[in-house]
Protein backbone atom coordinates (compact mmCIF):
# COMPACT_ATOMS: atom_id res chain seq x y z
CA UNK A 1 0.00 0.00 0.00
CA UNK A 2 1.45 3.32 -1.03
CA UNK A 3 0.63 6.91 -0.31
CA UNK A 4 -1.48 9.30 -2.36
CA UNK A 5 0.90 11.08 -4.74
CA UNK A 6 -0.80 14.47 -4.74
CA UNK A 7 -0.54 14.70 -0.94
CA UNK A 8 3.03 13.46 -0.69
CA UNK A 9 6.39 15.12 -1.09
CA UNK A 10 8.72 13.19 -3.43
CA UNK A 11 11.08 12.31 -0.55
CA UNK A 12 8.25 10.69 1.45
CA UNK A 13 6.88 8.98 -1.64
CA UNK A 14 10.23 7.25 -2.19
CA UNK A 15 10.27 6.03 1.43
CA UNK A 16 6.82 4.43 1.02
CA UNK A 17 7.41 3.06 -2.49
CA UNK A 18 7.22 -0.63 -3.38
CA UNK A 19 10.91 -0.58 -4.28
CA UNK A 20 11.85 0.88 -0.91
CA UNK A 21 9.79 -1.79 0.85
CA UNK A 22 11.48 -4.62 -1.02
CA UNK A 23 14.93 -3.04 -0.56
CA UNK A 24 14.34 -3.01 3.21
CA UNK A 25 13.23 -6.65 3.12
CA UNK A 26 16.35 -7.53 1.13
CA UNK A 27 18.59 -5.85 3.72
CA UNK A 28 16.94 -7.94 6.44
CA UNK A 29 17.32 -11.17 4.45
CA UNK A 30 20.99 -10.40 3.76
CA UNK A 31 21.60 -9.75 7.46
CA UNK A 32 20.04 -13.13 8.30
CA UNK A 33 22.20 -14.83 5.67
CA UNK A 34 25.30 -13.13 7.11
CA UNK A 35 24.42 -14.48 10.57
CA UNK A 36 23.92 -17.97 9.13
CA UNK A 37 27.30 -17.69 7.41
CA UNK A 38 29.00 -16.80 10.68
CA UNK A 39 27.35 -19.85 12.26
CA UNK A 40 28.47 -22.11 9.43
CA UNK A 41 24.97 -22.77 8.07
CA UNK A 42 25.67 -21.00 4.76
CA UNK A 43 29.07 -21.59 3.11
CA UNK A 44 31.21 -18.46 2.70
CA UNK A 45 31.39 -18.97 -1.08
CA UNK A 46 27.60 -19.10 -1.28
CA UNK A 47 27.33 -15.92 0.77
CA UNK A 48 29.70 -14.15 -1.61
CA UNK A 49 27.45 -15.13 -4.51
CA UNK A 50 24.33 -14.07 -2.62
CA UNK A 51 25.87 -10.63 -1.96
CA UNK A 52 26.85 -10.28 -5.63
CA UNK A 53 23.51 -11.27 -7.11
CA UNK A 54 20.83 -10.24 -4.60
CA UNK A 55 18.81 -7.33 -5.94
CA UNK A 56 15.29 -5.98 -6.08
CA UNK A 57 13.51 -6.29 -9.42
CA UNK A 58 9.95 -5.00 -9.00
CA UNK A 59 8.85 -6.15 -12.47
CA UNK A 60 10.03 -9.70 -11.77
CA UNK A 61 8.41 -9.72 -8.31
CA UNK A 62 5.07 -8.65 -9.78
CA UNK A 63 5.36 -11.19 -12.63
CA UNK A 64 6.01 -14.02 -10.18
CA UNK A 65 3.12 -12.92 -7.98
CA UNK A 66 0.84 -12.86 -11.01
CA UNK A 67 1.97 -16.32 -12.15
CA UNK A 68 1.61 -18.00 -8.75
CA UNK A 69 -1.50 -16.00 -7.78
CA UNK A 70 0.01 -15.31 -4.37
CA UNK A 71 0.59 -11.65 -3.54
CA UNK A 72 2.95 -10.53 -0.81
CA UNK A 73 0.95 -8.68 1.82
CA UNK A 74 2.34 -6.18 4.26
CA UNK A 75 1.43 -7.08 7.81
Amino acid sequence: MGVIDRYTRPEMGRIWSEESKYEAWLRVELAVCEAYTRRGRIPAQAMMRIRQTARVDIARILAIQERVKFPVWVL
